[in-house]
């Protein structure tokens, strides 16, 4: 949990303002289709905002493991 958080604060600030705060209801428990309506776009985009996010993600929490080892 600590690599995971310590990720998302380097990589939060670099994306934009909207795939960030789709994200961030995204785990905060809102549904895509709740979501998308709230922003008035596509459901599809929700998931195409997660996916991005995840492997940006993905690869700031390998580079942070490699960092720290």
């Amino acid at each position: 949990a600590y690599i995971s958080k310590m990720a998302w604060e380097n990589i939060s600030l670099e994306l934009a303002d909207t795939v960030r705060v789709v994200f961030e209801d995204l785990m905060n428990g809102e549904k895509p289709r709740d979501i998308a309506v709230k922003y008035d776009f596509a459901e599809n985009t929700v998931h195409v905002y997660k996916k991005r996010v995840q492997t940006i993600m993905f690869k700031e929490i390998l580079r942070l493991e490699a960092e720290l080892s």
